[in-house]
């Protein structure tokens, strides 16, 4: 009976999204312990931008977003494990050499979890329209989020 209403409140949480999440956190052995975003600016405001949330199980925890870098030279992510200890930074930095002008670096990033503590993510190139055409190569970033190691 337990085991029927879990299921049955997790289904409706993923169908009628709540405020619920917010009130509980629960952490089993294959929940995500890590809220991981990005400072972003968004119509000329500073915001942050959550990409993973803690709670997720960590096989279905994944996201999609196209950014607008206004330098090709790092991606910075935030990493808030919910043990409470401080935010970290991962910069993952982008060695990039092509010249192009600022805010024409459009990129498709990918995270996605490769286990319970280690974070996988992709950068597609977009290009820029018919100014710069996309890169047809993907740029895969390892993060191991107990160690606070880069690969």
């Amino acid at each position: 009976n337990l085991f029927s209403k879990g299921a049955a409140f997790s289904a409706a949480q993923k169908v009628w999204p709540g405020t619920e999440k917010e009130d509980f956190l629960y952490l089993g052995k294959d929940m995500l312990k890590y809220n991981i975003g990005m400072q972003v600016v968004d119509c000329g405001v500073d915001a942050y931008l959550p990409l993973l949330d803690a709670g997720t199980n960590y096989h279905m925890a994944a996201s999609e977003t196209e950014i607008l870098l206004e330098r090709a030279d790092e991606i910075r992510l935030l990493i808030q494990p919910v043990s409470g200890e401080a935010v970290r930074e991962e910069v993952l930095s982008m060695d990039e050499s092509e010249k192009r002008e600022g805010r024409a670096f459009s990129y498709l990033m990918k995270l996605s979890m490769k286990d319970e503590s280690t974070l996988s993510v992709v950068l597609t190139d977009q290009g820029f329209g018919q100014f710069y055409p996309p890169k047809n190569k993907d740029r895969e970033f390892i993060i191991n989020l107990d160690e606070n190691q880069i690969k």
